[in-house]
């Protein structure tokens, strides 16, 4: 159960920060780039914190608004703390997405969501199945994370060595 609130208020950011940094890039404005990366990820960071908190505070009344059966609410129930975390976990990949795409380097992107499912999610999921469907949210997380932090320390080596403005 992923309320859909989350996706479009993270994905707006991802937007805002692809059109500001594709304007950046193009206008060859490393600052405006820095300036765009920053601002864009503290507001998308202070978003997913609050759409988790309203998880978490309205975790006696949220499923119950999607649905009546007892049998799904338990499984809802059970499994409630990583709904919660995926906005928090997910944020910095969504968020670096956007700044991937506005400044023409996809194939960033691509590398990191193969990498972080060859490398980190099909070998968690494997492992952890003993673990039900809590192993295939860890893995599921896990995934996220590690693309967040693939795309992260992309953006902390171009942005080093000054090289987010030659062509991809």
């Amino acid at each position: 159960m992923r309320f859909c609130c989350t996706s479009y208020a993270l994905d707006g950011f991802a937007h805002a920060a692809e059109a500001l940094a594709g304007r950046a890039v193009g206008a060859r404005q490393a600052d405006a780039l820095r300036q765009t990366v920053r601002l864009t990820t503290l507001w998308a960071l202070a978003c997913a914190a609050l759409i988790s908190l309203v998880f978490i505070a309205g975790a006696p009344w949220w499923p119950g608004l999607f649905t009546s059966l007892e049998p799904v609410l338990e499984q809802v129930r059970a499994h409630y703390l990583w709904i919660c975390l995926v906005p928090l976990v997910g944020v910095w990949g969504y968020q670096l997405d956007g700044v991937y795409l506005g400044s023409g380097r996809t194939a960033i992107m691509q590398y990191s969501v193969v990498g972080s499912a060859l490398l980190v999610f099909l070998p968690l999921w494997w492992w952890l199945q003993p673990l039900g469907n809590h192993g295939l949210w860890l893995a599921f997380l896990a995934f996220n994370g590690a693309r967040g932090i693939s795309l992260g320390a992309v953006y902390y080596y171009l942005n080093r060595r000054r090289r987010w403005l030659l062509p991809a």
